[in-house]
């Protein structure tokens, strides 16, 4: 999932159809900090994929119903938050696997139609991008990139800026980016994605810039808040200027 990605919030199959449709190269539907639940998730990744736009789920839990639920939707993948170990590395790569390889149950719903119904070896290839938001994942980095069946890392940079400083605003200062270096260091040696959310087009250069190729631009919630305001604004500025005239 290489490229610029978009991030639904909300749990709309219009609003992921018109996020799919704004030129993304994949989308992430959030499930952990979202409004998208089990019920509006199939709808979601149908509008997407009405699109062309790959999906990703960021699974609220690195559990195996979690995990199984989003890739029997449909869903290319996974982005499974709060990974702090390789093991808990590998047992999230763990779910999205059937056996041997793996421990997922095989139901595939919607998975099956873009494959043969006996496809349990794999071949829907699902990615597994696990979260590193805090100090210990930090500290475990080389294991989690190395951890089998993981694809990538995908970088939280407001948990680990509460983690690090307990300041989730700093998303962007000079010391993450450092930080986000090592991480994008440690997946090229680990063969593996760079992943991050970078909330602007600004922050999604500089997050380019030090070897992150798997780049969240930003949500759809916050591009609804950003616009309205901005437009709010804008009236209120023109408005200011007009004189109106009394009969």
């Amino acid at each position: 999932m290489n490229g610029l990605g978009g991030w639904c919030h909300v749990d709309s199959p219009y609003v992921a159809e018109v996020m799919g449709s704004a030129g993304f190269d994949w989308c992430c539907i959030d499930m952990q900090h979202g409004l998208a639940d089990r019920a509006s998730l199939v709808p979601m990744v149908q509008a997407l994929e009405l699109r062309g736009c790959p999906v990703l789920v960021r699974v609220p839990e690195s559990c195996d119903a979690a995990i199984g639920h989003a890739l029997d939707a449909g869903a290319h993948g996974v982005i499974v938050p709060m990974v702090t170990s390789a093991d808990r590395a590998r047992e999230a790569a763990s779910h999205c696997h059937y056996p041997p390889r793996g421990v997922r149950s095989f139901g595939p719903l919607r998975a099956k139609l873009a494959a043969p119904a006996d496809s349990a070896d794999d071949r829907l290839a699902p990615r597994c991008y696990v979260m590193i938001e805090d100090r210990a994942g930090l500290e475990n980095l080389s294991a989690i990139a190395a951890a089998p069946g993981v694809s990538g890392i995908f970088l939280g940079p407001a948990d680990l800026g509460l983690s690090l400083w307990g300041d989730p605003r700093r998303t962007h200062d000079e010391s993450l980016l450092e930080i986000g270096a090592e991480v994008a260091r440690a997946c090229q040696d680990a063969g593996i994605l760079a992943g991050v959310f970078a909330g602007g087009a600004s922050a999604a250069a500089d997050w380019s810039r030090i070897g992150f190729t798997m780049i969240a631009v930003d949500s759809d919630s916050s591009l609804l808040m950003h616009a309205s305001r901005a437009l709010v604004a804008e009236a209120r500025t023109a408005l200011a200027g007009v004189v109106t005239s009394t009969p």
